[in-house]
C-alpha cells in the first residue's frame, strides 16, 4: 500500500504520565518498525523534526548508522526547548518510574553533549536556527527570547530503489503527554519525492552542524538566499528560504476549500486563522487594500453559506464568554478565536467540538485529505521578507531584521482508504466522553 496511515490515542494507555518513550509512543515504535523493515534496502534516513529529545530515537539512530546508512537529523537550537518543570518519566514496556527529574531542555541537552563529543560516522545533527518575528510587542519566549520557525515533523528515507515519506503531528518529543496524534507514511508513490527529497537538500543547505554551530550566532540578522522550490499539487513546503511560500499555502489551501460540495472537516490543535492581521511595509511585492488577511477560516465558513457541512475540531477556543471560556485552553490571542466563533456561531450546518487531548492536524474536503504539520494560526499563513524592527516593547536592546515565515507542510491525499481512516478518527474523536460540542 502507497499510504498508510497511524492514529494516536490517550486512551490507549492507563495513566497520564510523561513516558520515557515520549508523547506518541505508538507512533515513535511505527516509525523505528518502518526503517526497520527496510533495512537492507535503505541508503539514507533524513528527520527534519520541530524537537529532537527522544533518547530512544536517538539511540536508534546511532545504531544504523554505525551499519552505514546515512543519517541526517534537522532540528531547533537547545534554546528552543523549554527547562520548566522537571518531571520523573515512566518506561511504559516495564511500568517503572524513574527517580531522575528532566525538562525537554535537559533531555535535548544530553543528546545533544552525547553527539557533540563523541565521532558517530554517518550521523548528522544540524540546527535550524531562524526565528520568525512580526511585531514589536512580542513578549519574551518561555523557551527563549524568540520562537524559533522550524515546525514540521518530516521524514525522507531514500531507498535503493525507491523512498518512504514520514509526515506527523507528533513532536515524538519526552515530556510531552499523549495526545490525539496521526502519522502518515506514503511509499514508492509518483509525485511526491522530489519535492521531499528537494527540500531536505535545500534544509540542510541552510541549517548549521552542530559541531560548527556558535551559540553567540546573530538569529536577529539571519539572511537567507531565496531558493525555487518543487512545490506542486500534491505536496507543499513552507520555509524562509522559498519565497512567499507560506502565502502560497494558504492560497493552495483555500483553492482546494472553494472546490467542496457536500463536506469540510477541519481538525487542528488551535484554529485562528481568521481575519489576521498582514503588515503590508515588512512585504516587498505585497501591497493589500488593508491590512487583513481573511484567512483560510472564512474561506471555510463562507462555504458553509453555500450549503457545504462544516466541522470544526481543536484543543482550543475563546467565545468571548468567560462562563464558557475558563473551561478551555485558550491561547494568549484570545481575540482572534473569539472573533471567529462569533462569526461561525449562527451559521448553517456547521458544528464545533472541542478535546483538550487535539494534536494532529488535517482537513477533509469531500473525497480530498490535506493532511499537515502546522497548525492553523495567523503565523502559518504569513510570508513577509522585510520584517524590520528596530526595538521590542519588552526588550527594547535587541532589534529584528529579516523573514517571517514557518517550516512546515502538507500533502494532498486521494486515496479513499486513507481518507476514510481519517473519518474513523473523526468520530472517534467527537464521541469521546471528553470531547464537548460547542456549536
Amino acid at each position: 500500500m502507497p499510504f498508510k496511515s497511524f492514529f494516536e490515542n490517550p486512551d490507549d494507555y492507563q495513566n497520564s504520565n510523561h513516558y520515557l518513550q515520549g508523547g506518541s509512543p505508538k507512533l515513535l515504535k511505527t516509525i523505528i518498525d518502518t526503517i526497520e523493515g527496510n533495512i537492507d534496502a535503505i541508503e539514507e534516513v533524513n528527520l527534519c523534526w520541530y524537537l529532537f529529545n527522544n533518547k530512544i530515537l536517538h539511540n536508534y539512530l546511532k545504531r544504523i548508522a554505525q551499519k552505514g546508512i546515512k543519517v541526517n537529523v534537522i532540528t531547533i537550537p537547545l534554546e528552543g526547548y523549554d527547562n520548566k518543570s522537571a518531571q520523573k518519566l515512566t518506561d511504559i514496556d516495564t511500568n517503572v518510574i524513574g527517580q531522575s527529574q528532566y525538562t525537554k531542555y535537559s533531555l535535548a541537552e544530553e543528546i545533544f553533549k552525547d553527539y557533540y563529543f563523541n565521532n558517530y560516522a554517518n550521523y548528522n545533527i544540524y540546527f535550524f536556527n531562524h526565528i520568525y518575528v512580526r511585531s514589536r510587542y512580542i513578549k519574551q519566549f518561555s523557551k527563549g527570547d524568540f520562537p524559533y520557525s522550524l515546525h514540521i515533523k518530516n521524514g525522507y528515507i531514500k531507498k535503493k530503489d525507491g523512498y518512504i515519506s514520514l509526515l506527523s503531528s507528533s513532536n515524538l518529543a519526552v515530556r510531552d503527554k499523549v495526545k490525539y496524534e496521526s502519522l502518515l507514511i506514503i511509499e514508492d508513490e509518483l509525485g511526491y519525492e522530489d519535492n521531499t527529497r528537494q527540500f531536505f537538500n535545500d534544509i540542510i543547505a541552510n541549517s548549521i552542524h552542530i559541531k560548527s554551530f556558535n551559540k553567540n550566532f546573530n538569529i536577529l540578522r539571519r539572511e537567507l538566499k531565496p531558493l525555487t522550490t518543487a512545490n506542486n499539487s500534491k505536496n507543499f513546503y513552507s520555509a524562509p528560504f522559498y519565497f512567499d511560500s507560506a502565502n502560497k499555502m494558504e492560497e493552495k489551501l483555500i483553492t482546494h476549500i472553494k472546490t467542496a460540495k457536500k463536506e469540510i472537516i477541519i481538525c487542528g490543535q488551535h484554529l485562528s486563522a481568521f481575519d489576521y492581521k498582514f503588515y503590508n511595509p515588512f512585504h516587498s511585492k505585497i501591497n493589500l487594500q488593508s491590512n487583513t488577511k481573511p484567512g483560510i477560516l472564512r474561506a471555510i465558513s463562507d462555504m458553509s453559506l453555500k450549503g457545504v457541512n462544516i466541522t470544526y475540531l481543536s484543543q482550543t477556543l475563546a467565545t468571548g464568554n468567560k462562563e464558557v471560556d475558563h473551561k478551555f485552553r485558550t491561547l494568549v490571542n484570545k481575540k482572534s478565536y473569539s472573533n471567529f466563533y462569533k462569526h461561525i456561531k449562527d451559521n448553517p450546518s456547521t458544528a464545533y467540538y472541542i478535546n483538550a487531548n487535539i494534536h494532529s492536524k488535517y482537513i477533509i474536503i469531500d473525497d480530498l485529505l490535506i493532511f499537515c504539520t502546522y497548525n492553523f494560526t495567523p503565523t502559518q499563513f504569513i510570508y513577509l521578507d522585510q520584517v524590520r524592527i528596530d526595538s521590542f516593547e519588552h526588550m527594547p536592546k535587541k532589534s529584528f531584521y529579516g523573514i517571517h515565515c514557518e517550516v512546515s507542510s502538507h500533502v494532498i491525499i486521494k486515496d479513499i482508504p486513507t481518507i476514510n481512516a481519517f473519518r474513523e478518527n473523526v468520530t472517534m474523536l467527537k464521541n469521546d466522553p471528553k470531547t464537548e460540542k460547542v456549536l
